[in-house]
């Protein structure tokens, strides 16, 4: 409840007028879609602006400053100030007192997608243009800040957002709309306004509202008919992970979708963004709802809530934990049956087993493989996923039934992921311990942080599975006759 009052407090004190607020107003246009003139007025306690770091590839050395060009700053009384690039990419030192309010007034080109984003997440993480037109935006790339921002989840920073368009042009955000129909925006403060994404220009617009969550579907031109296909598969998963968290959180929250050669996404603070092939979507289902489910399992796990103090050495959990409940949702949702679910297990079991030995050395541990994602795909998302699965199996096995990883997550939800306490491997052994009474620490020694390999045959055995495996190649089968915990763990809840 706590992150709730907070939310709400912020957004009343804007609207009383009761603290500052930082103020940005973009101005679009027709003419160029890929340039975006912004006016910014900001109170600055050091006489230093930057842009956020990250998310930006290297053989760019300006970093999201790159795509900015500084038109003037400003006092509000007229006077001009002096300023000169800092030492810290993508920052500006000014020549003034600090304490004063400054104008800014700047341009952003949308030069971004001439750009290869694979080192940083892909092309779902870079700014480009749409067909419509319309754009898609990483706000990373938009906002000059106080170099001395608050980023913490729970920071109180009014911020508004006021937008320009073209006629039949729309903004979709992850922010709450100043007023009805308007297109001015309350923001919480500087991570929300700065880690989400956000589509501006011609393209379709859907808003769902499931319980106190509202999500924007921002939907690209070329793919506006498939906008209640997408929204409907959605709506058959947010009930599991409603049954998994015992709610869904009060929130506004975006997801952009375009098409593209291939399926994969982004998950920002309270937003994600998609891209489907638009080609078969019916049979490619299985990939794409994966993806949907997995995004927007991020919200919980990895972008907003729990959040790893480490975030590198985090990924096995935040993805591969991710990955694995991603699966679980879809087979839970009844969007893929039992047989298609333990094919993607086994398909997580290969890529582990795989990124272990097949692969050339060095071999990381699944902390270690954080450190260099890129080259450590499989083992943290395959490796992180089955890691979770033979510890649900586990807790339920000694348990006799009563007690699983999903009474785990929600646990770690209540306890850290609220009050946005960053979360480390201790929390989940006193989260495990506290659900079954059992220490998991020897467990995350051996198979997380050491490089001993997954006990698969205990776990498929008590699990009730049959498992045939060579050299990488892995096949699960759920006899008629098997026990009850792999039912229970695809229906979600415990042993009857």
């Amino acid at each position: 409840m706590k992150y709730k009052l907070l939310s709400l407090l912020g957004f009343f004190l804007t609207a009383l007028g009761l603290q500052a607020s930082t103020e940005y107003a973009l101005h679009f246009s027709s003419e160029n879609p890929r340039i975006v003139n912004i006016e910014a007025r900001l109170l600055l306690h050091q006489p230093r602006i930057a842009m956020p770091t990250g998310g930006v590839p290297s053989d760019i050395p300006d970093g999201w400053a790159a795509f900015v060009h500084l038109k003037s700053i400003r006092l509000i009384s007229g006077e001009k100030i002096s300023y000169k690039s800092a030492q810290e990419k993508s920052s500006w030192l000014l020549e003034m007192d600090p304490g004063q309010e400054i104008v800014i007034e700047y341009q952003v080109q949308l030069e971004h997608d001439r750009y290869n984003w694979n080192q940083v997440g892909g092309q779902d993480a870079r700014p480009s243009l749409l067909p419509g037109p319309s754009t898609y935006w990483v706000t990373k790339g938009l906002f000059i800040i106080p170099a001395n921002a608050d980023f913490h989840p729970n920071a109180i920073d009014p911020v508004t957002v006021s937008f320009s368009l073209p006629a039949h042009w729309n903004a979709s955000t992850a922010w709450v709309a100043a007023q009805k129909g308007g297109q001015k925006y309350n923001v919480q403060n500087f991570l929300s306004l700065t880690n989400n994404a956000l589509m501006v220009g011609n393209h379709a617009e859907k808003t769902v509202q499931h319980q106190g969550m509202t999500i924007t579907w921002a939907v690209s031109a070329d793919l506006s008919h498939r906008t209640d296909l997408f929204v409907n598969t959605l709506g058959s998963i947010l009930p599991v992970y409603h049954q998994l968290f015992g709610e869904l959180p009060t929130t506004n929250y975006l997801i952009c979708a375009t098409v593209n050669s291939f399926e994969d996404g982004e998950a920002f603070n309270n937003s994600f963004h998609q891209m489907f092939t638009d080609q078969d979507l019916e049979f490619r289902k299985v990939v794409w709802a994966n993806v949907l489910a997995h995004e927007m399992f991020h919200y919980w796990n990895g972008t907003y809530f729990l959040r790893g103090k480490d975030i590198q050495g985090h990924y096995w959990f935040s993805e591969g934990f991710t990955e694995y409940y991603s699966n679980l949702a879809l087979v839970r949702a009844g969007i893929v049956n039992e047989s298609t679910f333990l094919q993607k297990m086994s398909f997580q079991f290969s890529r582990y087993y795989n990124s272990k030995f097949l692969q050339p050395p060095p071999h990381p541990n699944l902390v270690e493989a954080g450190y260099n994602k890129n080259n450590n795909w499989g083992l943290i998302y395959g490796g992180g996923a089955t890691t979770a699965f033979v510890l649900d199996v586990q807790i339920r096995f000694e348990s006799d039934g009563e007690h699983s990883l999903d009474e785990v997550m929600r646990y770690l939800y209540e306890h850290q992921g609220k009050s946005h306490t960053p979360v480390t491997q201790q929390h989940l052994i006193e989260a495990i311990k506290v659900i079954s009474g059992k220490d998991y620490s020897e467990f995350l020694r051996s198979y997380v942080n050491g490089l001993e390999v997954l006990p698969l045959i205990t776990a498929c055995e008590q699990s009730g599975l049959s498992m045939a495996y060579y050299q990488g190649e892995f096949y699960l089968e759920s006899p008629q006759h098997s026990n009850e915990i792999i039912k229970s763990i695809m229906a979600g809840g415990r042993l009857e």
